[in-house]
């Protein structure tokens, strides 16, 4: 229930390997500094960037967050599944020290 992933079309079968994300009550760029910062240098083995509402205005239109940016991690074919879940587990571990030091 702490994050929300994004998809234009949740029905396509063609998915991209770019993730729109949005971490409750936490802002983007404190994401993204902590995933790049991470002691361990594990937890960011993508792109990531912050996205403007006004950037992708199909997808804020459906998020229901109005003019709130959200965190986009692209992913390529030469990331790994072990990378995926090293990414999954640097952000579960960002969420609960930011949501238990709040």
């Amino acid at each position: 229930d702490r994050v929300n992933v994004y998809h234009y079309n949740d029905h396509d079968q063609h998915k991209c390997g770019i993730v729109t994300f949005w971490c409750n009550g936490i802002e983007p760029s404190t994401i993204k500094e902590r995933l790049q910062n991470n002691p361990r240098g594990d937890g960011c083995c993508f792109h990531l960037s912050i996205v403007p509402a006004t950037s992708t205005p199909l997808d804020s239109s459906r998020t229901g967050l109005g003019m709130k940016q959200l965190l986009r991690a692209s992913l390529s074919y030469f990331n790994t599944e072990d990378e995926i879940e090293l990414f999954c587990k640097a952000l579960q571990s960002i969420l609960l020290q930011l949501h238990s030091a709040a």
